[in-house]
């Protein structure tokens, strides 16, 4: 939220947080409350890069208590029409929540990412993410991460690590730019090479463990309305 903190930020950003809670007892604490202690420690310049978050445009996103309901059996959070600045930080303020509520009460859930090139961007997200995908399954959570190029997961550490802590890898269509690392990290045969880049829409790859076998997912009529992304469809009259 305040783009990095040097050292002496961090130290005070961590006695402000202890005042915090000593000072809200069992009322939960809301981001004005950090804010105050922070004005009282005298940190101006990050209390000035907060501001827009506790009394500006995005007050009433980040300075409220959540309304959101995890009791539901399909909970979607949809954040496709917030700035590209601030998508990074709902989700990790997102998964976050989830991981909280999943190890208050853990019980049989699946956790969808799409778009996970947006978190594999930054390394605080990317760690993140990678550090939730290996605890999921002692809360009895699956996680499901989605993204247009499997080199999204290749480029970075962490973005190998949940590819090969994952038990199922589903790869689709590739390019002349993607196969080459794709091919090398997933050990695939020549075969395998061409069928990624010649397969048709639907065709994929599926991987568990050594098994490798190819697909073709075919939505019923009742689902492709819903799920296709073909502007022709889309907004035909």
């Amino acid at each position: 939220m305040v783009e990095g903190l040097d050292a002496k930020e961090k130290a005070a950003l961590d006695k402000a947080l202890l005042r915090m809670y000593s000072h809200s007892k069992n009322n939960r604490p809301l981001l004005k409350d950090l804010y105050r202690e922070l004005k009282q420690l005298n940190q101006n310049k990050l209390c000035e890069r907060l501001d827009r978050y506790i009394t500006g445009s995005l007050s009433n996103i980040f300075n409220n208590h959540s309304n959101v309901s995890l009791e539901n059996r399909l909970v979607v959070f949809d954040i496709k029409d917030m700035p590209e600045s601030l998508r990074q930080l709902m989700v990790l303020i997102i998964s976050n929540y989830v991981q909280n509520e999943v190890k208050t009460n853990p019980k049989k859930r699946l956790l969808v990412i799409d778009e996970g090139w947006l978190l594999l961007q930054h390394e605080e997200s990317a760690r993140f993410i990678a550090g939730l995908v290996r605890r999921a399954r002692k809360y009895y959570l699956g996680v499901s991460i989605i993204s247009q190029q499997a080199n999204d997961f290749l480029h970075n550490d962490y973005g190998r690590a949940i590819a090969s802590q994952s038990a199922l890898r589903i790869l689709m269509r590739q390019d002349t730019t993607t196969i080459k690392n794709v091919v090398s990290e997933f050990a695939l045969s020549e075969y395998e090479n061409n069928f990624l880049l010649t397969c048709e829409k639907g065709d994929a790859l599926i991987i568990a463990d050594k098994n490798h076998v190819a697909v073709k997912v075919v939505a019923s009529e009742k689902e492709h309305p819903l799920i296709t992304t073909n502007p022709a469809e889309m907004y035909s009259l």
